[in-house]
């Protein structure tokens, strides 16, 4: 029976929306209620539903927030956004975010009908491919737990040919999973049985396939991850020098990829390895010194450029990062020699 999660942090909302559930889609279950988003996003994790649906507007964590989350985290549940007449520009942010559809409160019975009827239709015969396939998990298993036990590193080639067959449907983070379970089930249960565990343990080639295959999954795991890291920072850093006239604020930033102010702070600096203050300032003295080149342009146009409104504040920062007023880097390092008539 596929399941939903709803995410609210009115208990009224969900109680109602739980109820039209029930009586328009018998053959969904509830499996979890959540909040705000940042619960929704753990309840997503460890009960992995079919369906979620979520307000747009909550504390904490938004709606919008926890979708982006769940594709950073490489989570693909469907989401369904509900939302007041007055907030739709919150729902085209969520339909760029490739939301699966959403629901104009006060929520309607017909349109909830409507929404799990298209979810049968355009989702429902994927997932029953999915549960057809899933003799191929166990198998993959059987083979894993063969080449452990017999510590024959020429099965690894069977592996590989699970292991295409397996991408074919499973994630890389479920395949991932999925071995790092089963290799630390095997040693779990002859590290119990001891003595036993010691011959596969004195053969190198077993040690070898172990070490190899948990090292594949740490590798694979940890690329999948800085992949979509790089990914979203990369787009932040492309807006930004797009709109740094503009000079724009790390809240600005941080609802570019769908996350709060704070969490956006800690990941950015994580990624990045300074704070978003300190990349912003080094951004603009970066394209300052290309503007200064351009002698036609005036220092208070140079500032503009870089989004300071007020030029001769502009100037202090650029002498306290380079050592030089604007003025004296462009006739200095530049080699322009005439003599400003500007002042900073």
């Amino acid at each position: 029976m596929p399941k939903y999660l709803i995410v609210d942090d009115e208990p009224l909302i969900r109680k109602g929306l739980i109820k039209l559930i029930t009586r328009v889609a018998p053959g969904w279950s509830l499996c979890g209620e959540a909040w705000d988003g940042l619960e929704g996003v753990q309840l997503a994790q460890s009960l992995r539903p079919d369906l979620i649906l979520t307000d747009i507007r909550m504390p904490k964590m938004s709606g919008l927030e926890m979708s982006g989350k769940l594709i950073e985290l490489a989570i693909p549940i469907p989401v369904v956004f509900f939302t007041g007449h007055d907030e739709f520009t919150y729902i085209q942010t969520a339909m760029k975010n490739k939301a699966f559809d959403y629901l104009l409160k006060p929520v309607k019975e017909n349109d909830v009908m409507q929404l799990f009827d298209r979810y049968a239709r355009e989702i429902g015969p994927a997932k029953e491919i999915r549960r057809e396939d899933l003799s191929l998990v166990k198998q993959y298993e059987f083979h894993l737990q063969s080449v452990l036990e017999s510590g024959n590193v020429s099965q690894l080639e069977q592996l590989e040919s699970w292991y295409d067959k397996l991408q074919e449907f499973m994630s890389l983070r479920n395949f991932v999973e999925l071995t790092t379970r089963t290799l630390h089930s095997h040693l779990l249960r002859h590290d119990v049985i001891g003595m036993e565990f010691k011959p596969v343990i004195n053969d190198t080639n077993a040690t070898n396939v172990i070490c190899s295959l948990q090292a594949f999954c740490i590798t694979q795991l940890e690329e999948v991850q800085n992949n979509q890291s790089n990914l979203l920072i990369q787009q932040v850093k492309d807006w930004l020098e797009l709109h740094l006239d503009a000079n724009p604020s790390l809240t600005e930033a941080a609802e570019l990829i769908h996350l709060s102010p704070t969490y956006f702070s800690e990941y950015f600096k994580k990624h990045v390895g300074e704070t978003f203050l300190n990349y912003m300032v080094r951004l603009k003295i970066q394209r300052s010194k290309q503007l200064l080149g351009d002698h036609s342009l005036r220092i208070y146009d140079v500032a503009s450029r870089v989004g300071y409104t007020d030029h001769r504040h502009f100037s202090r920062v650029f002498q306290s990062k380079v050592g030089l007023t604007p003025t004296e880097y462009r006739n200095r390092i530049l080699g322009i020699h005439e003599v400003s008539k500007e002042f900073d």
